[in-house]
């Protein structure tokens, strides 16, 4: 369906909403039995949804509720009147009044907008709303129970009681209704199975591939996707039984694939990140790892997710950086993440990234590499020290140690003995404030090679600083 098409149909849509429902200032009960959102796909269904309830609808935020459309909660304006006007409803529709939905929009509008401080009376009278009648519907205990958990610690124990049997009642409330309500009902039952202190990741998974049943059934591609992400994790080796990385990176190979069929550009790019994650699990996939990280860089890319770009960037340069792998295209990646971490104003991002690039091209690890080239990059890694974190000392002794061996006058024609005493000495004092006893003795070991005066012609070994086997430089991760 194309932009034009898909504009009109929404805007029937909101025509026939307009036409059954009654006025605003009145809260609408089970009477509105006929609700034309139902006969649109699930995209447009869920977008008319959005559009009726901010105009006062309670049966579409009611649905919205069902759905678990919480995000787009926050688009709704609770301080309307038409909107208000659902805290005069009593009357239960699935087994929840008015009021009570307009508590659940409140909270999630609250919680998603502002500051903490600011939401804080908004979603103290969220929950009494939510309170104002029995709590009989799951939506309903869900949300009560998120609410104390997370914004009143006094409340664990009642949280823990609402939780109780969260499973089996959504369930129970999906039987009988359709096949969009009913499947997003299945995915809270695996959340509600997930949440249990026994972690029941295997009563999930079964949740999940039903939930995705239903999903197909209606052509609800967001929503299979949504439920593959989530079976993938539930398939990983520790979490399910019968689980395998296998298993799992075929689900996110799923939800890729359906994510990009509906544009989603962002949520793509994740997909195949967590692919990628768990085929790093696996014997020889290395090629195809570095290749959908590649590919997840370039979605979020073009999503505006510069952050998890770099990441992901990062992540294929440590699969590609080793010698008989790809260094060169290594380096190349971490050249990139570093870039986009300083556009980001990320100083440990970047910095990691560049303590990577300088180990890609290192000549020992890269024959395209050169010393000089490695020096430069560890160099721009130790000018951001000031900009780290408390706490990176072991880091930064390490990147020195790498930028002293490519400054040796044995390594590189161009270096320095006296510049590479100077950064092991620094080096071993960064270790021993992070209480790096054998990194500190290392650097030591190394700055006397290059301070101990012999004869330069001398053969063999006895030379100053020559090292049999120059050490391999072990990665930065962040």
């Amino acid at each position: 369906m194309n932009e034009q098409n898909r504009v009109g149909v929404v805007a029937l849509l909101l025509v026939l909403v307009s036409t059954i429902a009654p006025s605003p200032a009145l809260a609408q009960g089970p009477s509105t039995a006929s609700e034309p959102w139902i006969l649109a796909p699930p995209p447009l269904q869920r977008e008319v949804l959005v559009e009726a309830a901010k105009g006062g609808s309670l049966a579409a935020a009611r649905r919205m509720v069902e759905l678990g459309m919480y995000d787009e909660m926050a688009q709704i304006d609770v301080s309307s009147s038409s909107v208000r006007a659902w805290t005069w409803s009593e009357e239960r529709v699935h087994g929840m009044t008015g009021r009570q939905v307009f508590g659940i929009v409140l909270a999630n509008r609250a919680a998603r907008l502002g500051s903490r401080e600011e939401a804080a009376i908004d979603l103290e009278l969220a929950r009494v709303h939510l309170r104002s009648a029995e709590v009989e519907s799951p939506c309903v205990a869900l949300t009560l129970a998120w609410l104390l958990e997370s914004f009143a610690p006094a409340g664990l124990e009642e949280a823990r009681g609402l939780r109780e049997g969260l499973e089996s009642r959504f369930l129970t409330a999906a039987q009988g209704r359709d096949d969009l309500v009913a499947a997003s009902f299945h995915v809270q039952s695996g959340e509600a199975a997930r949440a249990l202190p026994a972690r029941a990741w295997d009563r999930a998974a079964l949740h999940y591939a039903e939930a995705a049943r239903l999903s197909a059934r209606v052509e609800d591609l967001a929503g299979l996707a949504r439920v593959r992400m989530a079976e993938g994790f539930c398939l990983r080796p520790g979490n399910h039984p019968a689980g395998s990385w296998s298993l799992a990176a075929a689900r996110y190979e799923e939800a890729a694939e359906l994510k990009g069929r509906a544009g989603l550009l962002g949520p793509q790019a994740a997909a195949l990140h967590a692919q990628s994650w768990c085929l790093q699990r696996i014997e020889g996939t290395w090629p195809r790892v570095a290749a959908l990280l590649e590919a997840s860089a370039e979605l979020y890319g073009r999503a505006g997710l510069v952050g998890n770009q770099a990441g992901a960037l990062e992540t294929a340069g440590l699969v590609l950086g080793h010698p008989e792998r790809d260094p060169a295209r290594a380096a190349a990646a971490h050249a990139r993440s570093a870039a986009l971490y300083e556009l980001q104003g990320d100083a440990g991002g970047q910095f990691g990234a560049l303590a990577n690039l300088g180990n890609c091209l290192r000549p020992s690890m890269n024959p395209q590499g050169s010393w000089a080239e490695a020096a430069e990059a560890y160099r721009r890694a130790v000018a951001l020290f000031d900009r780290l974190k408390e706490g990176s000392e072991g880091a930064k002794a390490l990147v020195l140690l790498q930028l002293a061996e490519c400054v040796r006058a044995n390594i590189d024609s161009a270096g320095s003995w006296a510049e590479a005493a100077r950064l092991y000495a620094e080096s071993a004092e960064f270790a021993r404030i992070a209480g790096d006893t054998s990194g500190q003795a290392e650097a030591l070991r190394r700055q006397g090679e290059c301070l101990r005066p012999v004869d330069p012609e001398a053969p063999g070994p006895g030379r100053p600083g020559v090292l049999r086997k120059p050490p391999k430089p072990e990665p930065w991760r962040p």
